[in-house]
């Protein structure tokens, strides 16, 4: 995996600094002096050994992204909500990012801009090279977004103008992959 850039390590840092600020007192909890500076990539390392069965991060409800909390949010805002939860998250995760001051966005700005090493993005001669249970799996994500993306289009044409389907499909690769 290749290291991240300034960029990329500062969005990850400023997660951690929004998840103690906003999360911890909700009932959050993260071990004390975790550092994603050290490894360079993507995830934390302790400064110390961790002993087994401790819990590094425990994630209140109220800083989870559900199903049932996409489906609302996308109602709200007068968004079609499509029938598969993947697709429902996606969508959510589509509109909600243009929003600056979306409490989500600190953990936004921390995934990754680059989806070019999931085989969606790949060319047909690039998965063709693929094992057969990973070229079909990679042939169905594909459908599935196609699929998907005619769905929100059919319920509601003037909200899928607004977005492209680049987008969409960049949201369901991080959803698939979370």
């Amino acid at each position: 995996e290749p290291a991240l850039n300034e960029p990329e390590r500062d969005a990850f840092v400023d997660l951690l600094a929004w998840f103690e600020k906003e999360c911890v007192p909700k009932g959050g909890a993260l071990v004390p002096g975790l550092d994603q500076r050290k490894t360079g990539k993507r995830g934390v390392v302790a400064p110390y050994a961790l002993e087994r069965g401790r819990t590094i991060v425990k994630v209140p409800h109220a800083c989870a992204l559900t199903d049932d909390d996409a489906a609302e949010g996308l109602r709200a805002r007068g968004a079609p909500v499509p029938d598969e939860p993947p697709a429902r998250l996606a969508t959510f995760l589509m509109v909600t990012r243009r929003e600056p001051d979306h409490f989500f966005q600190p953990w936004y700005r921390s995934m990754p801009i680059d989806t070019s090493n999931f085989p969606y993005r790949w060319s047909a001669e690039a998965r063709a090279r693929l094992p057969k249970d990973a070229r079909d799996e990679a042939e169905a994500q594909t459908a599935k977004i196609a699929r998907w993306w005619a769905e929100l289009e059919a319920r509601n044409a003037t909200f899928a103008a607004a977005y492209d389907v680049d987008a969409f499909a960049h949201e369901v690769l991080l959803v698939s992959s979370r």
